[in-house]
């Protein structure tokens, strides 16, 4: 403290020997006209240098608040981050626990030839699978439409994306958030019976839920 306000006072002498008007005619050695040395009445400068060591005095302060103000906000700011990736990692940890759980519930609505509307038998069988996954609110679920091999490529492909997605606004229906839910489509490849039966056919319009 007292270094800076003897560095203040040598800063400022060559200032205040010019902003004082009773030393402004004097000679080299700092004598007044009247003979009178401004060195042997030293109240103006010492006042100003005075006010000159508060004025750096407070700017240090300042400064120095407004570092420690950034270090704590820094600092705030850097455990925040450790705690949201603590957090995610673990509800990442628990989402996977509870897919694993429910990796044994699969529903399978069948669909009548040509269409993608879910009759009551489907509704019931998403709806016991919206019972089983209940405890498991972190799970996202995947949907496979899919059709028999009647019909052509460019007929069976859209159909089975339409019965993938009657699944899926079934379930957004009964609460569960859209953005859990992938659903696709995959047309006659994948079939879960041969084709060349009746009840093979039957087997396969068909959409698979489960989750993943």
């Amino acid at each position: 403290m007292l270094s800076m306000r003897e560095n203040a006072l040598d800063t400022a002498s060559p200032f205040l020997f010019n902003l004082d008007p009773r030393y402004r005619r004097g000679d080299a050695d700092g004598h007044r006209p009247d003979g009178a040395s401004h060195r042997k009445d030293p109240s103006m400068r010492t006042l100003l240098a005075g006010l000159v060591v508060v004025a750096l005095l407070g700017g240090g302060c300042q400064s120095y608040n407004q570092r420690k103000q950034e270090e704590e906000r820094a600092r705030l700011e850097e455990q925040q981050r450790i705690i949201d990736q603590q957090r995610a990692a673990q509800r990442e940890a628990d989402r996977q626990a509870q897919t694993a759980a429910a990796s044994k519930y699969v529903a399978i609505p069948l669909f009548a030839v040509g269409s993608a509307e879910l009759d009551a038998a489907a509704r019931h069988e998403l709806d016991w699978f919206l019972d089983k996954i209940a405890p498991y609110p972190l799970v996202n679920i995947e949907i496979k439409g899919y059709t028999d091999s009647t019909g052509s490529e460019s007929t069976n492909k859209p159909l089975s994306d339409k019965r993938a997605w009657a699944a899926q606004d079934y379930l957004v229906s009964k609460g569960i958030a859209a953005n859990r839910i992938q659903a696709f489509g995959f047309g006659a490849t994948d079939p879960a019976r041969p084709n060349v039966t009746p009840s093979g056919r039957v087997q396969n319009r068909r959409a698979e839920v489960r989750v993943h």
